[in-house]
């Protein structure tokens, strides 16, 4: 490890290029040479932005919300055209950092009090535009290599479009449209709501070797966060710098200290820029994966008021539900080991989606006694770290629409 970092910092004083992170920033920068009227436009939704998070307390409501989502594969070999495995362990992952499930407990003092869950979550789409059932996910084979980053003409995107080798998008306004193909040059980009150069290309693209946590994913971008950082972008954040690398500028949040840049691989704390120690561990940023795990509090305000003022549309409902919810109940669903014996209470689940699950132990007084909450699986367990009493005890489960409470035996 340490023969790694001195290697990478080496690469940062001799100029060796960084690693290729997000595309955003040079998306737009092209689009303002080919797209006319772009550049105002841009500066138009800027500018809403900027006044939409000075007011962001009187529209950010706090309720759970769940977006609809669509993954277009499109591929040119077998590698490119990755699993339905692979896709919902991406969704997992969207899941597990927006509810910040996944903090390290090394997180520096001066943050571990600057995240909370920002009520946004995922699901796959069950239902297509035409009211037709469906499995979130379409696949589309393309002769283009490298379809990401390649325009027409016109400067339109050819990943966005059928009859140009790509995929169209279904209605932006009511599903989250991501592609995921070759991009060769990124990780990833997205587009800030009104800044599609196109209005088929409002969505996210990511590179199929960054997307989700397991099948074809390249190290160190294996826990599905190219799709998180972007998604911010989706919801109309900034990187955590700004606008500008090099000036300090401002990314209209509150609670994300001042940046001078974007800081690379996994930096130890504290690092430091524009008289400050730098929030390196923002999914803004561009540290690697696992040394990135927390929006703020700030953040997840603004990306809920985003919602309600600027994509609407995915709040109002298409028909669809979550893909990975099977129709059962949660009681139907869960089993619980009814004795605990060895410290930890043990649970398996049937049919387990994309779902936060909250965990509330009461005692047989009906006195709360502590409380978890876990990404969905097929066996979990919640540890018990302190001596409770012998006895019965109850176990509250509690989902965004379901909840059922299970009695148990503590011995």
């Amino acid at each position: 490890m340490t023969l790694i970092w001195v290697f990478f910092s080496l690469s940062i004083s001799l100029g060796i290029a960084q690693p290729i992170h997000c595309g955003l920033d040079d998306i737009n920068r092209e689009a303002i040479s080919s797209v006319s009227g772009f550049k105002e436009r841009l500066l138009n939704t800027d500018k809403r932005l900027e006044i939409l998070a000075r007011n962001i307390n009187s529209i950010s409501p706090r309720n759970e919300r769940t977006l609809t989502v669509v993954v277009h594969v499109v591929y040119n070999d077998a590698h490119e055209n990755i699993s339905d495995i692979q896709i919902k362990s991406q969704i997992a992952a969207l899941n597990r950092d927006f509810a910040c499930m996944d903090v390290s407990s090394d997180i520096p003092a001066e943050f571990s009090k600057s995240f909370e869950d920002t009520g946004i979550r995922f699901c796959l789409a069950t239902v297509d535009p035409s009211g037709n059932p469906s499995n979130g996910i379409t696949r589309n084979y393309t002769d283009i290599q490298q379809i990401g980053l390649k325009k027409d003409e016109q400067g339109r995107r050819l990943v966005h479009y059928g009859r140009k080798g790509g995929a169209d998008g279904w209605n932006p306004d009511q599903y989250i449209n991501i592609w995921v193909c070759n991009i060769t040059n990124y990780l990833g980009y997205a587009t800030r709501p009104g800044q599609a150069p196109h209005a088929e290309e409002d969505g996210l693209v990511i590179d199929y070797r960054y997307f989700g946590t397991q099948g074809t994913v390249f190290p160190p971008h294996i826990e599905g966060r190219t799709a998180v950082h972007e998604m911010g972008h989706y919801l109309g954040l900034l990187h955590i710098w700004g606008q500008n690398i090099g000036d300090c500028g401002d990314d209209l949040i509150l609670d994300t200290p001042p940046q001078d840049g974007p800081k690379y691989y996994c930096p130890i704390y504290p690092i430091q820029s524009c008289n400050t120690n730098n929030m390196t561990m923002n999914f803004m940023d561009y540290t690697d994966d696992p040394c990135m795990y927390l929006f703020t509090k700030g953040q997840g305000a603004f990306m809920r008021a985003v919602l309600v003022d600027q994509r609407a549309g995915l709040l109002s409902g298409n028909g669809s539900t979550c893909s990975e919810q099977s129709g059962k109940t949660l009681e139907d669903r869960l089993h619980l080991a009814p004795s605990v014996i060895s410290g930890e209470i043990l649970i398996s689940m049937t049919d387990p989606g994309n779902e936060i699950l909250e965990f509330h132990l009461f005692n047989s007084g009906n006195r709360w006694v502590c409380s978890y909450k876990q990404l969905a699986s097929e066996n979990m367990s919640l540890p018990l770290n302190h001596y409770l009493p012998p006895g019965f005890y109850f176990l509250q489960v509690k989902t965004s629409l379901d909840q059922t409470t299970f009695r148990l035996i503590i011995i």
